[in-house]
């Protein structure tokens, strides 16, 4: 289609299009980096004052192995952006879904306020856990979408059915409130990365 083609040069003054478009997307994971780190950070930092709670701190180390999947998958994403806007529109989406994942998974511990306070982790996730749950579940499944739009894989793959499974059972946190089903969340999760990483 006509509004698709771009009439742009690949190539100037021999910096490519792709190599330009890419330092963006990569600023972007090293900000979703930097969350994890200050996060990991404040409970290192604050861990006399927090009452922890596994399953969080669990998911965060999850979401991240899946953030490093998904950088991984950006190299053959980078044969695409180059094309037009909408290809780079959208190899956006995936890094600012984990960002957001990133925001609502580390609370923001004030240093001041917690000097004699006790920060109760899980009170935390109890009230995020159905948030967080949704942007996994949107996390998938741009997943799928991506891994088709960028002609990775076709639609009934493997790892589509992977990915699947795990939206489903993320979308399910929304509703199903309940601590044991967060467990059954993350031990499932970590079955499927490792069956996910089996696929690569």
């Amino acid at each position: 289609m006509f509004f698709l083609q771009s009439t742009l040069p690949n190539e100037i003054s021999g910096f490519s299009r792709i190599e330009y478009l890419a330092i963006f997307n990569a600023i972007i994971f090293g900000f979703i980096v930097a969350e994890f780190f200050m996060g990991w950070g404040n409970f290192m930092r604050y861990r006399s004052q927090i009452k922890f709670d596994f399953i969080p701190i669990i998911w965060s180390f999850l979401t991240f192995l899946v953030s490093i999947l998904i950088w991984w998958g950006t190299w053959t994403n980078n044969e695409f952006i180059g094309v037009n806007i909408f290809y780079y529109y959208y190899s956006l989406v995936l890094p600012l879904l984990l960002y957001l994942v990133c925001v609502f998974l580390f609370p923001k511990i004030n240093e001041t306020r917690y000097e004699t306070d006790i920060f109760d982790l899980e009170c935390y996730f109890k009230k995020q856990a159905p948030l967080i749950s949704f942007l996994y579940g949107l996390l998938f499944m741009a997943m799928i979408l991506n891994a088709i739009i960028f002609q990775e894989n076709e639609l009934f793959h493997i790892k589509n059915y992977i990915k699947g499974g795990a939206a489903l059972l993320a979308f399910g946190g929304i509703f199903i409130k309940n601590r044991i089903y967060y467990w059954i969340i993350t031990a499932v999760m970590l079955v499927l990365f490792i069956g996910f990483l089996m696929t690569v």
